[in-house]
């Protein structure tokens, strides 16, 4: 298992401490504002944003699958898809996509004890990064 985090070198094992440290230091707008933990299978869970406003992917290594995180209730705040800015990259939010970043970690912390799901409910994505073919 290795959590990578923007801008800095990748964590090898990490303990619930680095988990937790890392991500509790991400911020939307400004490094570091996202991270993965991936395992050795090369799947993996990853964060974008920071504080109140983040959203959560996986990736099946194996299937090629892209899955983001949905949560049971809708954003009071973002009730239309909204583009979360980070890092250089963007990516567009349904009003149930939003986490907090102590939703990440608790997320990263499953995931890191081999849970895939990582406790989470999730919507697949692939299409939005890899269109079917016609």
């Amino acid at each position: 298992m290795r959590l990578e985090v923007e801008k800095r070198l990748p964590i090898y094992e990490p303990t619930v401490q680095h988990i937790e440290k890392n991500l509790l230091s991400l911020k939307s707008y400004r490094s570091p504002s996202f991270a993965a933990l991936i395992d050795d299978n090369d799947d993996y869970i990853q964060v974008a944003g920071g504080g109140g406003v983040c959203g959560i992917e996986r990736y099946n290594a194996k299937s090629g699958e892209l899955f983001r995180a949905v949560s049971q209730e809708t954003s009071s705040v973002f009730t239309e898809n909204t583009t979360l800015l980070f890092g250089g990259n963007q990516i567009v939010l349904r009003p149930d996509e939003w986490f907090t970043i102590k939703h990440a970690t608790a997320a990263f912390f499953t995931f890191n004890l081999g849970d895939k799901m990582a406790g989470l409910t999730w919507r697949d994505i692939t299409d939005l990064i890899v269109p079917k073919s016609a």
